[in-house]
């Protein structure tokens, strides 16, 4: 026998279909009764216990199919996941992420996302639509970019997320016009920070204040003298406040800023 039999004959192997896989499904007896199952099916408490369901038998993901990811990543049109929970890693070089051929609109499951959901694209609903293709809006990360997303569909995410970063983003209302974020913090449960990036938009950060929350506000483009007149201002009273304060103390930057306030801020901020 030469050695070329012995090699996997990799071109015959097909992976079904959609439509395939939900065919190849016998029908299943279990030992509960069959409301007791099928409610298993349609109501995981955990991905962990969506996993190991549908590791068991087919019958669970044909009830309830679901895509689980631990991280899902869209950036220069492509989406991505990290590899064996390498994005938790602190330096960027250090993660390691695979591409994943995802069509939004030929989608025929629902997203699970464990941890971190990061959309930047020039598409400014992206999110939105994200949003309307996940089984739940437990993450504990949202990075939006360049993201124009519904107030409701940002209350889908609000629960569990720890962490925000949106930068040129904005949560607006159905009118189109943007939230507060002081609506913002008060719908948010459970973060430990915010980090806003604008470029020249005007925003009033004066009612902006949270008890715990870290917040970041960053400034990266061109704003009027007037506005920086304005920041500056928000910035003397937050470094010549009172301590101990009733709030987190914020960090908030800008280009044209004086450097020794830059350093009382990042100081007050990591006190």
């Amino acid at each position: 026998m030469s050695l070329s039999t012995l090699q996997p004959q990799t071109s015959l192997l097909k992976f079904p279909g959609y439509y395939e896989f939900r065919a190849s499904c016998s029908r299943q007896s279990f030992s509960l009764p069959e409301s007791i199952v099928f409610y298993a099916a349609k109501n995981p408490s955990s991905m962990k216990l969506y996993q190991k369901l549908i590791q068991t038998c087919k019958y669970f993901f044909i009830k309830n199919p679901i895509l689980t990811y631990h991280c899902l990543h869209f950036e220069e049109n492509e989406w991505k996941t990290c590899v064996g929970g390498s994005c938790y890693r602190r330096q960027e070089q250090d993660r390691e992420y695979r591409k994943i051929n995802m069509n939004l609109n030929k989608l025929q499951s629902k997203l699970w996302i464990d941890y971190q959901l990061h959309i930047s694209s020039s598409t400014s609903p992206m999110a939105s639509s994200v949003a309307s293709t996940m089984y739940n809006g437990c993450v504990e990360s949202l990075e939006l970019i360049r993201q124009h997303i519904s107030f409701n569909d940002f209350l889908f995410f609000a629960p569990n997320v720890r962490l925000i970063f949106l930068e040129e983003s904005q949560v607006v209302y159905q009118n189109g016009v943007e939230v507060p974020y002081e609506v913002i913090f008060a719908n948010l449960p459970m973060v430990d920070l915010l980090y806003f990036q604008r470029a020249n938009q005007f925003y009033d950060f004066s009612n902006t204040k949270c008890n715990q929350t870290k917040v970041v506000l960053a400034f990266t483009g061109t704003i009027s003298e007037e506005y920086k007149e304005k920041l500056a201002k928000i910035v003397d009273e937050i470094l010549d406040a009172d301590s101990p304060r009733t709030y987190a103390p914020p960090f908030i930057g800008f280009i044209g800023q004086l450097p020794g306030k830059t350093q009382a801020m990042i100081n007050l901020y990591n006190s």
